[in-house]
């Protein structure tokens, strides 16, 4: 069995340990040592470390039957090696585990409310709690209380209680395994059996932030950050302001404000440039009909307008009588297509969707009136003559 050294001293950095076993694996070598400070990813829901064997990059690390594999893609044919890992990455997990014990307690001790889920990221850690919905103010409550418990700076250590100790413990979630249960306290305030690292006091944390809240499957799934993750959360939001600040040439005391005309502004635009389309397509329209000379349908190709504008001008044709067939011309084996049938004549669009499926590469849907998709042809002259000589020929 790997003695874990990081269950009992997670601030060590590196060690060296004896090469128990070796196996060679899909092009990579799984090395089990008698001892590790490599916390496995994912174990218990805790991201995990990043580090090296012998200076060769570990690519992953897992548990089973109580060993710990490391994996690496190069061979080695020591029976001593050196491990270490990442010192920065190590704390943020600390922080971040560390956190989520005392977050869950504290919604234990206000609300009465579980934790059923736990998952750490590079970023954040997400604690997932058996309830549908909480409100802001709830999280203000919960956050200002967990922040509070930092301040106090209360001792976190680790212990290996025999079964009648056990028994008079007052664990905040019963233990999965019988034997050797290890429980992480947070000095008389939480006491949970946890295989993890943490931090030795909950000063080392610094700030504990709630960034969002959501629902997943009908409970709550919180984002929440920490420590150095706080810190750089904060900077990321800063960079924002700091963005958002010298685009509308606003400040800290008036960014709301500004943001608030910038968007009455950009509302008030969006009407008149509507408006403004929309006699622009009237004119678009005009000058179409002018094309149309004893047809009963009318087929264009634009590289001047967006495909939803083609909806638009299109709805001005609705009393005109017209098969309408507008082409968009993308690239230059690409057209967007949008078929509309205003007509009254007896066409069957499912029958032109066929051709154009077997005579000009078409993909797309529709129905009885209208079809919309991409014609895969580079040769616009080919994809026109022959939509004019199958219309020529079919409508009546």
């Amino acid at each position: 069995m790997t003695e874990k050294i990081y269950m009992k001293d997670p601030y060590l950095t590196e060690i060296r340990a004896k090469v128990i076993s070796k196996e060679e694996k899909e092009d990579c070598f799984h090395i089990v040592l008698d001892k590790t400070i490599f916390y496995p990813d994912g174990l218990g829901g805790q991201k995990g470390d990043i580090g090296t064997l012998n200076d060769y990059f570990i690519l992953k690390a897992y548990e089973e039957n109580d060993e710990i594999y490391h994996v690496i893609k190069e061979d080695i044919s020591e029976n001593f090696v050196c491990i270490k890992i990442n010192e920065g990455n190590r704390l943020k997990i600390m922080q971040q585990h560390t956190t989520q014990h005392l977050v869950s307690q504290v919604f234990i001790k206000i609300f009465n409310i579980e934790t059923i889920g736990f998952h750490g990221s590079d970023k954040y850690i997400t604690v997932d709690l058996d309830i549908e919905n909480l409100s802001k103010e709830d999280l203000i409550r919960v956050e200002n209380i967990s922040n509070e418990i930092v301040q106090k700076n209360l001792k976190v250590f680790t212990y290996f209680p025999n079964k009648d100790e056990l028994s008079n413990l007052n664990l905040r979630k019963d233990p999965k395994v019988k034997d050797n249960i290890r429980i992480v306290e947070i000095d008389s305030f939480d006491r949970v059996p946890c295989g993890g690292t943490h931090v030795t006091s909950t000063g080392q944390l610094g700030l504990i932030k709630i960034v969002d809240s959501s629902r997943q499957n009908g409970k709550t799934r919180l984002t929440i950050v920490s420590g150095i993750l706080a810190l750089e959360d904060y900077r990321d939001k800063e960079n924002i302001v700091d963005f958002l600040n010298k685009d509308l040439s606003s400040n800290k005391d008036n960014l709301l404000e500004k943001y608030e005309k910038f968007i009455d502004n950009y509302k008030s635009l969006q009407e008149s440039h509507s408006k403004l389309k929309d006699k622009y397509l009237d004119l678009y329209k005009k000058e179409l009909q002018s094309t149309i000379i004893n047809k009963k349908y009318l087929l264009n190709v634009f590289n001047d307008l967006e495909f939803d504008d083609l909806n638009n001008l299109s709805k001005k044709f609705e009393k005109e009588n017209l098969l309408l067939v507008f082409l968009l011309q993308g690239d230059k084996s690409k057209y967007r297509i949008l078929v509309n049938n205003f007509s009254n004549n007896d066409l069957i669009l499912k029958d032109f969707k066929s051709f154009m499926e077997s005579e000009l590469n078409f993909k797309g849907r529709g129905g009885q009136s209208s079809l919309q998709g991409i014609i895969l042809e580079e040769n616009l002259d080919k994809i026109t003559s022959y939509i004019e000589e199958f219309l020529n020929k079919n409508l009546k």
